[in-house]
């Protein structure tokens, strides 16, 4: 668990609880998943024949880069 000092620390628990309940916590705010957690979650073959088709030369930053890493 985060320290209240982290500013990720509740939406840590948001996303705790968001999980416990079968649910996903959009990805608008702070994320403070581990990319296994985060793919998970998330259809990472789907969203990689995306970013083939429509990004083939990797030009801009991937789904959890620019929603967890902070690309």
């Amino acid at each position: 668990m985060r320290s209240e000092e982290d500013d990720g620390h509740y939406n840590a628990i948001v996303e705790q609880l968001v999980a416990r309940h079968g649910g996903k916590k959009s990805l608008y705010s702070r994320s403070t998943f581990d990319e296994g957690a985060f793919w998970s979650m998330y259809d990472r073959r789907a969203y990689d024949a995306l970013k083939r088709e429509y990004d083939p030369t990797g030009r801009l930053p991937g789904l959890y880069e620019k929603t967890v890493g902070r690309a």
